[in-house]
């Protein structure tokens, strides 16, 4: 009975060990990144996403903007990859993001693996936002004008 109880008893020791390491890590790696503060929008000024699910957005009060956001596959490769453009142009015309020099977006989304994944990334520059505002350029257009666009080789 003895030698039960003591089993038991390491084995709970392990599970809190192995808890706390997890927390630990966890707040180790949160205080690893960039030296602004995430914003998260208050009751009054929701910001949401047209595609997916906006997981972080980043003002660094230098103008620009950082947007995380997790997006789920469309009806094909080009259309998952065009819902980016249009988080895009609807962050800029609808949510007052023509304030911004610059636009850093990334996208992640689930993997059949069952792992989560970049799967799109690209910035957007001031000249950018300003077409965008002004209906010169079309969102699903987008990727004409971007530099630094890359995708997850699944959607090529």
């Amino acid at each position: 009975m003895k030698k039960k109880l003591l089993i038991v008893v390491i084995v709970l020791f392990a599970i809190l060990a192995a808890l706390l390491l997890i927390i630990n890590s966890a707040d180790d790696d949160s205080s690893k990144g960039h030296q602004s503060s995430s914003i998260v929008p208050s009751e009054n000024e929701k910001l949401e996403l047209q595609f997916g699910e906006l997981l972080s957005f980043i003002d660094n009060n230098e103008g620009i903007a950082i947007i995380k956001a997790k997006i789920k596959p469309s009806y094909n490769n080009e259309a998952t990859i065009n819902q980016n453009y249009f988080n895009i142009e609807h962050l800029i015309k609808d949510n007052d993001f023509t304030k911004y020099n610059e636009i850093q977006y990334w996208a992640v989304a689930d993997m059949n693996d069952g792992s989560e994944s970049k799967v799109v990334s690209f910035t957007i520059n001031k000249d950018l936002i300003d077409r965008i505002s002004n209906d010169n350029i079309v969102a699903n257009e987008l990727d004409n004008y971007l530099d630094d666009l890359w995708i997850h080789p699944s959607l090529r």
